[in-house]
């Protein structure tokens, strides 16, 4: 099971371009979030030869631009993909159902994608004290570890992982631990106090593998590079990781 960036704000390469936004690639498969520019997001999937052919779904985690704007542009490419957002999306996706195989509306409860790949299902937080609906995504491994794939964690990344771990420890009707998180952890405008926090957190949960993406902050970055050393990973886009 691998990770390759797509969309974020630094690139291996002068070729992949970069802007504000999130698109994760996971196990060749799966699209996790578009960008916030489609030609962008194009040239990037180009350039790093991504064959098309096996992607099977497109994931939105949230309804904001930075993470669905390179939606439209993305299904062009593809062959009628399957989408999956949230109920709280409302309709504003209905538009691409002549593009994709099937619309995927999820609720509470976790989704099966793939064998391997699973969303959380519908977790509520709020952005500029603005509820907002989102989703993550669950790489879970015949170990019952997971990899957690988020793609901004408004709902609050610390404060939230023993919910998310219980709903899919429900769902799979076994006991569920996480080793890696992986993408957006909303952290870019926290106090070092509450980073601690989350790295306290964190450290309780068992993370051995984390990988600051998008709106992560570099502070957060800093501290979890000191505290995980080789379990700390900083990629670009361009960049692929093996889970």
């Amino acid at each position: 099971m691998k990770v390759t960036v797509l969309f974020d704000e630094e690139s291996l390469t002068p070729d992949l371009k970069t802007g504000f936004g999130l698109s994760l690639l996971i196990n060749e498969t799966v699209i996790f979030d578009a960008g916030s520019d489609g030609d962008i997001l194009i040239n990037n999937i180009r350039n790093l030869k991504i064959d098309t052919e096996k992607i099977c779904a497109v994931v939105l985690s949230h309804d904001h631009w930075d993470h669905t704007g390179g939606l439209d542009s993305l299904l062009s490419i593809l062959k009628k993909p399957t989408i999956y957002l949230c109920q709280g999306f409302g309709h504003k996706y209905d538009h691409c159902k002549p593009k994709i195989k099937r619309l995927c509306v999820t609720n509470s409860t976790p989704v099966k994608i793939t064998d391997d790949i699973y969303t959380t299902g519908e977790i509520y937080g709020t952005y500029k004290n603005i509820p907002i609906s989102e989703q993550s995504l669950f790489i879970v491994r015949p170990d019952s570890t997971v990899a957690l794939i988020c793609g901004c964690a408004h709902y609050g990344i610390a404060e939230s992982l023993e919910l998310l771990l219980k709903k899919i420890g429900d769902y799979l009707g076994r006991h569920i631990s996480v080793n890696c998180l992986i993408g957006g952890f909303h952290l870019q405008h926290e106090s070092d106090t509450y980073l601690r926090y989350v790295l306290e957190k964190f450290l309780y949960f068992g993370i051995k593998k984390i990988v600051p993406l998008h709106c992560s902050g570099s502070n957060a970055k800093r501290i979890f590079h000191d505290t995980f050393s080789v379990g700390f990973h900083d990629l670009k886009v361009g960049s692929t990781l093996e889970l």
